[in-house]
């Protein structure tokens, strides 16, 4: 009886072999249909750390503003809809920088974490793409110090001038150190 139980385990083990091979070829399938080709990825990774040295390297509105949509949301898991177009991310924009001018608002380095992005097509001209990144306070004549951690997820859209950002949500915040 013992080699009977044997013999049908084995055989099942044989009838699911095809289901499990069948099986872990969908997730190939499914990254086909959603692959995004390497020059794209290039240039959005390229485009990203062009808009958040535009926002806090530089404090430069304008180019942050050049690198959305008209229609550009920008939703965070803290404080919800911050910007409801692109005018209005400029001109929020323009206040945070005045607010660091006078020495109103804290100073911050974004530091995107390596391996941490994923890219997927979303038809025809979109493509989101969904990454970490670090925040590190910076404090005139001390290191600068990590505060943040934070998980993003960017919408592009290829406009006639290339790509810009059409969403953008902030989430899964996570303090690191003393506050």
């Amino acid at each position: 009886m013992r080699s009977l139980f044997g013999t049908t385990v084995a055989a099942f083990a044989l009838l699911a072999l095809p289901s499990a091979t069948h099986a872990q070829r969908q997730p190939a399938a499914r990254t086909a249909r959603t692959h995004v080709a390497p020059d794209i990825v290039a240039r959005l990774i390229e485009r990203d750390a062009q808009l958040f040295a535009a926002a806090f390297d530089r404090c430069d509105p304008q180019a942050m503003r050049a690198m959305v949509t008209d229609d550009f949301e920008f939703y965070h898991d803290r404080e919800g809809l911050i910007a409801a177009n692109g005018d209005q991310f400029l001109a929020d924009g323009i206040e945070t920088c005045n607010r660091r001018a006078r020495g109103e608002a804290e100073v911050l380095r974004r530091e995107f974490i390596p391996g941490s992005n994923s890219f997927h097509a979303l038809g025809e001209g979109r493509v989101m793409q969904i990454g970490r990144h670090r925040f590190y306070l910076i404090e005139a004549g001390r290191p600068d110090r990590l505060v943040e951690e934070a998980t993003f997820l960017h919408l592009w859209r290829r406009m006639p001038d290339g790509w810009r950002i059409a969403r953008e949500i902030s989430y899964d915040h996570v303090a690191i150190g003393a506050q």
